[in-house]
């Protein structure tokens, strides 16, 4: 389940969230049909789903990120990494207290 949860922190973070969740939950619902009961497999991906909601990094993750940055000439994306990782940090603490 963390590596899940990393792996679609990742992702998201490099190209849209929409497209880390189309490429990552398919396959972990075909990965844990057979693992695990519905309850649990659920669990899962809602985790998953909402870690895809998690990139905070670069300018690319997100619509709201990509319009923040083209209309502020002063904001680098240094700027949104290190703003960027303090929020990432927190929204996993929050989804492995979750758990």
């Amino acid at each position: 389940l963390t590596a899940a949860v990393g792996a679609a922190l990742c992702t998201s973070n490099f190209v849209s969230n929409v497209a880390a969740a189309n490429l990552l939950l398919p396959l972990l619902a075909a990965e844990n049909e057979d693992k695990y009961s519905d309850t649990h497999r659920d669990r899962i991906l809602l985790l998953v789903t909402l870690a895809c909601s998690f990139a905070f990094l670069f300018p690319i993750s997100t619509p709201p990120n990509a319009i923040v940055f083209a209309a502020t000439p002063e904001l680098t994306t240094r700027d949104l990494l290190h703003v960027g990782t303090i929020f990432t940090l927190l929204c996993l603490l929050i989804l492995i207290l979750a758990q």
